[in-house]
């Protein structure tokens, strides 16, 4: 072998690879549940992610679209089939016994600028409903298509339908139904001796709603609206509908779905609680501190099951018999809202070869990239997670930063809160891991170890010889770093030990932005703002007595 063929072959092997080219969260989109109601299946990027209700793993991944998938519903009554949809309207049918998946491509010249918002699969003729938005626009057109998909040319049913996934809904007897900004449309179903829909206007005053669903025997629909308020709508093809408001809810209506049976039905929202409402007997029946608010619910067709999704990225299944949560689903845990899901960046952890990270607020979750599972999570605020209000935004604490140390059996992180009108919460916390029961424990916790907020926290690569533990450094916004060191504090009791700051450094006042400790820990360099300062961590030992860095 060639001296250039060998070094191409070391190239080719140390070349870095992409083991993941697509993710997505798996609560953008309603799930679906089988007709077994042994799956569930969601939408996540490209691909169509298929768990177990029982035991909450992944079973299989689908990629059968090229393309953002924009849900996935049930197919069939009897078989564990589905039918997914992409945003460039490539609609497919697929089973879980198979590899193999029909397609059918909606997608015409007239609407290559558009994308498929959400799709509707309804009928015995399984004939397709397609909200589809244009480039620049705020509302959404809807298309029809039925059976042979693409062959046949779309019927054009209205351009003035609010986007989102829970928008549009059809009547067991095909009255389609959707939200526009002028209230709630209904478009009647076509007959023999009249073709054309008749489009019917229901007025909903100052209350907007927020979502739609449609009973499974009978032609009653139940909205959501912005107040929290549910409205069941009775004979909605008249010009006069009888109407039945249900309210708890306080927040706006995230989702509404009724039971397999139909005589309950089930409302979420931002305040983590699911209702069941026993339409019957007008009982309701609460589920509450659910994790994060609820997004969207869904149900089985055997009346066992609820699933909801979560803010989180997560799925509760829910027994609807006992109304209790019986398993988790979890995804890579995160805030699907939040434009920075992860305001503590990514952490290796050496001993589970996982990477720590943000997960649900106030916790921090250990992620397994190689198997896209979540091995733990940590709560480290340990408060609950405040609900929003409607006029008032509520802030929780936030952990923003994370470090582990080399070996792996120290975790440090930092917590903030602030909302301009109780005292600012600026907290520093170490973990210890104990290897009897594979567990974190809290060792310390340093309220306000900066006047200001922590910038950055780092711990020493390697120990320097007679250290109980390797030293730890934080620097914050009120100019100054610190470097705490763990202290042997056994009693009578027991062995015990706790973290102290044991040095202090500053330079002119400014903001101490970012700190860092060379591999074999004799060497500290902190930055002062742009000017950075190198130093020796041996010689800041004194509590007390502060050094003033000098810059290089």
């Amino acid at each position: 072998m060639g001296k250039d063929t060998r070094e191409d072959a070391l190239d080719h092997c140390l070349a870095i690879q992409a083991v993941q080219k697509d993710w997505g969260p798996i609560v953008h989109y309603k799930p679906a549940v089988s007709a077994s109601s042994r799956f569930v299946a969601t939408a996540s990027g490209r691909s169509i992610k298929v768990f177990s209700t029982a035991s909450g793993k992944l079973l299989q991944e689908h990629f059968h679209h090229d393309y953002k998938v924009v849900g996935v519903q049930r197919a069939s009554a009897k078989k564990d089939e589905f039918v997914s949809c992409d945003e460039e309207g490539t609609v497919c049918f697929w089973s879980i016994q198979s590899e193999e998946a029909q397609k059918f491509n909606l997608g015409t010249s007239s609407h290559r600028q558009a994308r498929v918002v959400s799709f509707t699969l309804f009928g015995k003729d399984r004939q397709l409903l397609l909200l589809v938005q244009n480039k620049g626009c705020k509302i959404g057109h809807l298309l029809c298509f039925a059976v042979p998909y693409s062959s046949k040319p779309p019927t054009f049913l209205a351009k003035d339908v609010e986007l989102g996934v829970n928008k549009v809904v059809v009547s067991v007897t095909e009255h389609i139904a959707f939200i526009s900004c002028k209230g709630l449309i209904i478009l009647t179903a076509s007959t023999k001796s009249r073709k054309k829909r008749e489009r019917i206007r229901h007025m909903v005053g100052e209350r907007p709603l927020t979502c739609l669903a449609s009973h499974p025997s009978q032609d009653v629909l139940a909205s959501g609206d912005v107040s929290g308020r549910i409205v069941l709508w009775y004979k909605f093809t008249s010009t006069q509908p009888i109407r039945m408001e249900l309210h708890w809810h306080e927040m706006p209506i995230a989702d509404l779905t009724f039971s397999a049976l139909g005589s309950e039905l089930y409302s979420g929202g931002s305040e983590n609680v699911l209702v069941k409402w026993h339409l019957i007997s007008q009982k309701r029946y609460f589920l509450p501190r659910l994790g994060l608010p609820i997004k969207f619910i869904a149900t089985d067709r055997k009346n066992n099951l609820v699933i909801t999704a979560h803010l989180d990225n997560a799925l509760s299944v829910i027994s609807a018999k006992d109304f209790k949560r019986q398993g988790i689903i979890q995804g890579l845990s995160m805030n699907t809202d939040s434009g920075d899901s992860f305001p503590a960046g990514l952490t290796y952890d050496p001993l589970t070869r996982s990477l720590i990270l943000n997960g649900r607020t106030g916790h921090v979750q250990f992620y397994d990239p190689h198997h896209s599972r979540q091995l733990h999570h940590l709560d480290i605020t340990m408060s609950n997670y405040y609900s929003q209000e409607r006029h008032k935004q509520i802030q929780n604490t936030e952990v923003e930063h994370v470090a582990i140390s080399k070996d792996g059996l120290r975790l440090a992180t930092a917590e903030f809160r602030q909302d301009l009108e109780v005292s600012v919460e600026i907290r520093l916390k170490f973990w210890h891991f104990k290897e009897e029961d594979q567990s974190w424990y809290l060792n310390t916790s340093v309220d306000l170890p900066h006047q200001k907020r922590i910038s950055a926290i780092t711990f020493q690569p390697t120990p320097a010889p007679g250290q109980l533990a390797p030293l730890f450094v934080s620097c914050g916004g009120d100019g100054k770093f610190k470097i705490w060191e763990e202290k042997d504090s056994s009693d009578i009791y027991g062995t015990k030990s706790v973290w102290m700051s044991t040095g202090v450094g500053f330079y002119r006042h400014l903001p101490a932005t970012t700190i860092r400790i060379s591999p074999d820990g004799s060497l500290l360099a902190a930055g002062f703002d742009n000017i950075p300062h190198p130093l020796d961590p041996s010689v800041m030992s004194a509590q007390g007595h502060p050094l003033s860095a000098i810059p290089c």
